[in-house]
């Protein structure tokens, strides 16, 4: 996935693609270059089920052809979202077993207009 010149690798076990990454194993899906580790991609606050905050901080790999970088997102996150994929998975079953957003934001402790913004864009999608 590609956001605003970023590419964004999407990875289920963060300490295998770490592995991965420190033995130059990892490829460039769009050109196939070695992916090299580089830091890492800016602190950020999620929120997870029960009002939990999550403070992650994804690894960042820089192509060893032309020094592009990539973003190593944890699949359990959302890409420049607040929530982690777990609680809008939550909200979204909650509407399909026909709870209103407004149940379904007061059962998960999230804004009523975020929840509402889910249930619309998953109903059109």
């Amino acid at each position: 996935m590609s956001l605003m010149g970023w590419t964004l690798i999407e990875v289920i076990d963060v300490v295998a693609a770490r592995r991965a990454l420190a033995g130059r194993v990892l490829r460039c899906a769009g050109c196939g270059a070695v992916l090299a580790p580089w830091g890492h991609a800016r602190a950020r606050t999620v929120y997870d089920l029960d009002a939990a905050r999550v403070t992650v901080r994804p690894d960042r790999a820089r192509r060893t052809g032309c020094a592009a970088t990539h973003v190593l997102l944890d699949a359990a996150l959302l890409a420049r979202r607040g929530y982690t994929v777990r609680m809008v998975g939550h909200a979204l079953a909650g509407a399909a077993r026909g709870e209103t957003h407004r149940e379904i934001a007061d059962r998960l402790d999230a804004p009523v207009g975020t929840v509402r913004g889910w249930i619309r864009r998953a109903r059109v999608r």
